[in-house]
């Protein structure tokens, strides 16, 4: 379950706190700005944070445009923490396409990965693996066409164990 994006760099306005069950992310105008719609409050960003988080090479792709150059000229990074199986666990992120992905139990004792590894690693986390075997369901749209592949996975360690 997601528990908080924030940064401890000033990226964001407020720490987002998520709860049980469904979470909505309303976006409206507040002050003085005109009321003319909704976009630009920040509300895909705030999904694609999430994403870049979760080590999204699309987000990643997003956030490594012009658009977004102010996070890597002003070296801001970003905190997901989340539990899973009853574990808490952190990943802080930077905006700089070599910069270390750090990860971990606790804000004070993540360690750094390189991106291909903690994929690995969430992955196995996510997806429990047995033997090293690995099933992955391919389909296409036509709904009979389906077929199962069986891969040899090699398991990385939870840094948090």
């Amino acid at each position: 379950m997601l528990k908080k994006i924030f940064s401890r760099t000033g990226l964001l306005i407020k720490d987002f706190e998520f709860h049980p069950g469904i979470n909505i992310i309303l976006g409206r105008y507040s002050g003085g700005r005109d009321s003319t719609g909704v976009n630009g409050i920040g509300k895909s960003t705030l999904i694609r944070l999430i994403d870049f988080c979760f080590l999204s090479d699309s987000a990643e792709k997003i956030f490594n445009g012009t658009k977004y150059s102010f996070l890597r000229e002003e070296d801001h990074n970003i905190i997901l923490e989340f539990d899973f199986q009853k574990k808490t666990y952190f990943i802080q992120r930077q905006f700089h396409p070599k910069a270390p992905i750090l990860f971990g139990g606790s804000l004070g004792e993540m360690e750094e990965f390189e991106k291909s590894e903690l994929k690995s690693i969430l992955t196995n986390l996510f997806f429990e693996v047995e033997n090293n075997d690995v099933f992955l369901l391919v389909t296409n749209s036509e709904p009979y066409l389906i077929s199962l592949l069986k891969m040899t996975w090699t398991a990385k360690r939870d840094p948090t164990l």
